[in-house]
């Protein structure tokens, strides 16, 4: 029955109205013949009948939305009273909407974004992978031909190389598979000396280049086989 003058200025009642004691019907029914209710009802009677029937204007604390014919958007929360009156809270949250539908949209772009990359990354995966492993097939091929020990040397190196960028290749395809949350982990054998055989070798080159000494130290006690 009493509207304070801050109500009147949200919904944009009359002065006259917002100032005086009125009941919940006559304040709704104004809004409802401005058409800022859907006209589900014929009148305003049955509208405001099944209005009051599903809780009111947000119920028990529940909170209900509003949305002006202008675009704000007022945020009423009711609490009934045991009288059986009600006292109800309009607060503008515009302002409060924007800045969660920014937010909404910067994460969205994010996501969007991320997900371009992890399908870019493995697009190309697929794509380098593919000649790779031709590549691989014809350096096989090779290595079963006649050749000098200085040329199977060079060879098996090549090959080494190949493997290793085929491996890091595949790196990247289990990167985009952690990102989809699909990555599953092989247990298999690996023998240590021979891995670290195939890790250096390009480095050994590289360095020597440079005029650097490159040398790996494995402990006698490393074993032949892990898991």
């Amino acid at each position: 029955q009493v509207v304070n003058r801050r109500m009147g200025e949200l919904l944009a009642l009359p002065q006259n109205v917002s100032m005086g004691p009125h009941t919940q019907p006559e304040m709704l029914k104004r809004l409802w013949e401005r058409g800022e209710y859907g006209r589900d009802d014929p009148d305003f009677a049955s509208w405001f009948e099944r209005f009051t029937r599903n809780g009111g204007y947000g119920g028990d604390g529940n909170p209900y939305e509003l949305l002006r014919p202008t675009g704000r958007v007022i945020e009423v929360r009711g609490r009934s009273l045991p009288d059986g009156g009600a006292v109800q809270t309009f607060t503008d949250i515009t302002e409060r909407k924007q800045s969660e539908t920014t937010l909404r949209a910067a994460r969205d772009e994010a996501d969007r974004s991320a997900r371009a990359k992890a399908e870019f990354l493995a697009m190309m995966s697929h794509e380098i992978r593919s000649p790779m492993a031709g590549l691989l097939g014809i350096i096989e091929l090779l290595c079963e031909t006649p050749l000098a020990p200085e040329q199977l040397a060079m060879i098996e190196l090549v090959q080494g190389s190949a493997a290793a960028l085929l491996r890091v290749v595949n790196d990247i395809l289990d990167f985009s598979k952690m990102e989809a949350g699909s990555l599953a982990l092989n247990l298999e054998p690996v023998d240590p000396r021979q891995l670290i055989a195939a890790i250096s070798e390009p480095t050994v080159l590289a360095a020597a280049a440079k005029g650097l000494r490159f040398t790996c130290d494995i402990a006698a006690d490393v074993p032949d086989r892990v898991m």
